[in-house]
């Protein structure tokens, strides 16, 4: 019998990245069981979740503060181990993975993070160009400010003006498709400004990142009175997570196997999704809360997608709402991938 394999991820955010991490692993193969109690060592106190299928095991742990550079204080406390610092226990973890933001780090920080976490055994770091909500980006404009703070609302408010859910929900329901659109922007990108590089190799894409982050985002000042930001590159390394659960990391053209696999599963939710609106059509179920039991997030996102596909009315105050396609209709269409 195969020996179950133990992965780690330290998260910036307290809820944004553990909540996606936990309904995203799911959907590829894992069971989450969540713990609200103490870890092991009882001087500290953090949030542990535990995802687990019939082969690993998944911990998601909150880190104690949200700046990569308290990161590197925690490895002087843990002998150099950062997971020593959670667990008194001694525990062999086949991949550690730190989900960080860009923001408010300099670049000499980010560097120093990236020395030090260069390896899945020890500490990767998986970054995103300047935070989780660049997942959501779609139109790769210039940000010029004095706060991320802004760029993260706007995000927000933009998800739940155009897919009626908020920005961390539509990471979670859109994740697979997401990161395939990640890993294409990507890799245009690091070949058209970088030379002499290796994309095929998604764990290269760490040190591209880092490069073009540095040519194309500028972060000033350290205070509220002097800050300014301007953003030009955006990008996320999350699907780098999969790539080393699933065992693609091991292939010299990872980034091809890794882009299949997700391409695959994408097929398989459109699938999914269409036959949930197949069923909403034949029921005649014109509300939200009845289209997907004990998910109604996700029914509410569904239903603002059949809105913009024709398939449903838009929802008006004080009446129903009226199915506007057949399952005849319906059965013809083409799934995307």
């Amino acid at each position: 019998m195969k020996s179950k394999k133990k992965y780690l991820a330290i998260v910036e955010g307290e809820k944004m990245e553990t909540d996606i991490l936990e309904y995203v692993l799911q959907k590829y193969d894992f069971n989450v069981e969540v713990s609200q109690e103490k870890l092991s060592n009882e001087s500290k106190d953090f949030k542990q979740t535990f995802i687990c299928d019939d082969y690993d095991d998944f911990y998601i742990i909150q880190g104690p503060r949200n700046r990569i550079k308290e990161v590197l204080k925690l490895v002087e406390e843990s002998d150099g181990l950062i997971e020593r610092y959670f667990f008194d226990k001694a525990i062999s973890f086949a991949g550690i993975f730190l989900v960080y933001d860009v923001d408010h780090n300099t670049y000499d920080e980010l560097e120093r993070a990236r020395n030090k976490f260069n390896n899945i055994s020890d500490g990767l770091l998986i970054l995103s160009f300047p935070c989780i909500e660049a997942v959501c980006e779609n139109e790769f404009k210039p940000y010029i400010s004095t706060s991320y703070k802004q760029y993260k609302t706007n995000k927000d408010l933009y998800c739940q003006e155009h897919f009626g859910v908020s920005s961390k929900d539509y990471i979670k329901f859109r994740f697979n498709e997401l990161m395939i659109k990640a890993m294409e922007n990507n890799k245009n990108f690091f070949n058209k400004s970088l030379e002499n590089i290796y994309t095929e190799d998604v764990l290269n894409h760490i040190d591209y990142s880092l490069e073009l982050n540095k040519r194309f985002n500028v972060i000033e000042g350290n205070s509220e009175d002097n800050f300014y930001v301007e953003i030009n590159f955006y990008a996320t390394l999350l699907y780098i997570i999969l790539s080393v659960v699933k065992g693609f990391f091991k292939e010299e053209n990872n980034y091809d196997s890794l882009l299949s696999y997700l391409k695959i599963k994408q097929q398989h939710i459109e699938i999914y999704e269409k036959s949930v609106a197949i069923n909403m059509i034949k029921n005649d179920i014109t509300a939200a809360s009845s289209l997907i039991p004990n998910d109604e997030k996700y029914s509410i996102f569904l239903m603002h997608e059949f809105e913009k596909r024709g398939i449903i009315s838009s929802k008006i105050k004080g009446e129903k709402r009226r199915i506007l396609k057949t399952v005849e209709e319906l059965e013809k269409e083409e799934i995307l991938v």
